[in-house]
Order: structure tokens, then C-alpha cells, then sequence
């Protein structure tokens, strides 16, 4: 890269930390999210589902920061990258199957989206 844009590698590290960053900030978003409709559904502890003055789950972000930090400990940030991304990736393709499941089994059942 140094020999491409020499004057521009500051510029192409700085881009780069900012989309990690902004990617991360979303997966916690979400997680914490995730927690808080379960928390609504009675599969976890009602705390998850206490939301703060600007409506966001303020006890799940906390936990999942705090886990993720814990996770980082033993290893490296990038491992912990490489295996979010795996479950991550895993867990869409379970929802994927879960919903063409659904749509075989009960084709007559009211679906808010197409």
C-alpha cells in the first residue's frame, strides 16, 4: 500500500479504524437489542428489559461491553472479531432456515412482510 498512495496511508488507516469501529458500535447496538426482546418475551431477567430516557437498553449494552471486554482479556481483539462474525454468520443462516421452515410448515399463517 505504501508504494500505491505513499501520501495517502494515514487517510486509508484512518478510514479503516473508523468502519471497524462503526461495525462494532452496531453489533452492540444490536446484541443489546436481541436481549432486550427476549427480556420482553420472558426468556431472560427483566432487567434487560429496562430502558433508559433516550429508549436504549442501557443494562444490556453495559453487560456486553463488559463481556466483550472480559473476552478480549485471554486472547486478542482479532480473534474476538473472527469468531462474532462466525456466530453471527451462523445465526442468520439459522434464522433463514427457521423462517423457510416456518413458511413450509404453516403457509396459511398471517406474516407482517412478504
Amino acid at each position: 500500500m505504501d508504494r500505491v498512495f505513499p501520501s495517502m496511508q494515514w487517510v486509508i488507516s484512518l478510514g479503516i479504524s473508523t468502519a471497524i469501529i462503526d461495525n462494532i458500535s452496531c453489533g452492540i447496538l444490536k446484541g443489546s437489542r436481541m436481549l432486550y426482546a427476549a427480556s420482553q418475551e420472558g426468556q431472560l431477567p427483566l432487567i434487560h428489559s429496562m430502558l433508559n430516557e433516550r429508549l436504549s437498553p442501557a443494562v444490556a449494552v453495559i453487560q456486553l461491553i463488559i463481556l466483550s471486554s472480559i473476552a478480549v482479556i485471554p486472547s486478542n481483539l482479532t480473534n474476538l472479531i473472527k469468531y462474532l462474525g462466525l456466530i453471527c454468520w451462523v445465526l442468520s443462516g439459522l434464522n433463514m432456515i427457521g423462517l423457510l421452515k416456518m413458511r413450509y410448515k404453516d403457509p396459511d399463517l398471517r406474516r407482517p412482510y412478504k
